[in-house]
């Protein structure tokens, strides 16, 4: 991924990771963005380093919106927190919408953890946009039962994104 690849490189060959990877710090990045109540992250920007906003609530895509940085972000994590499918089917297109209003370019990327996880991978593929699944996201397929593992997720939510 482009992200953790520019963190990798802005640490310079001669630094090692203990305990985490460069992956590591890319999903923390994401994640952090999700909480913050601003957007201080053109330090990042100038180093080289490619953002992608994660919002998951309207408190973050104000923030976004009002970012002097907001065009330069790769990419737009909309990522619905866990709740009832049918919440998470109302919270997601307010926050794709505000998306598009702010900056109709921005590449987005809807995802939903734990019970918003199906609701969104529906949703993303009637709005046409991308999605991604993993067991960090969900245990559960679209049934209940648990997954065997992330390709069994992976192969479930590409055949609700891209049927046959």
């Amino acid at each position: 991924d482009q992200l953790s690849s520019a963190i990798s490189g802005a640490v310079g060959k001669d630094t090692s990771f203990i305990g985490f990877s460069p992956e590591a710090v890319a999903i923390a990045v994401r994640r952090a963005l999700g909480h913050a109540g601003g957007f201080e992250h053109q330090g990042m920007l100038e180093r080289g380093v490619g953002v992608e906003a994660g919002i998951w609530h309207e408190r973050g895509l104000r923030a976004w919106a009002a970012s002097p940085i907001r065009r330069r972000c790769l990419r737009v994590l909309v990522e619905v927190q866990d709740m009832p499918p049918a919440d998470a089917e109302t919270v997601a297109p307010v926050l794709v919408e505000g998306v598009r209003r702010a900056d109709p370019g921005a590449r987005v990327l809807l995802h939903g953890e734990e019970r918003s996880t199906w609701a969104t991978i529906v949703l993303a593929r009637r709005l046409g946009l991308a999605s991604r699944i993993g067991l960090e996201d969900t245990l559960a397929l679209p049934d209940g039962r648990t997954a065997a593992g992330n390709a069994e997720l992976v192969r479930v939510a590409q055949g609700i994104l891209c049927p046959a």
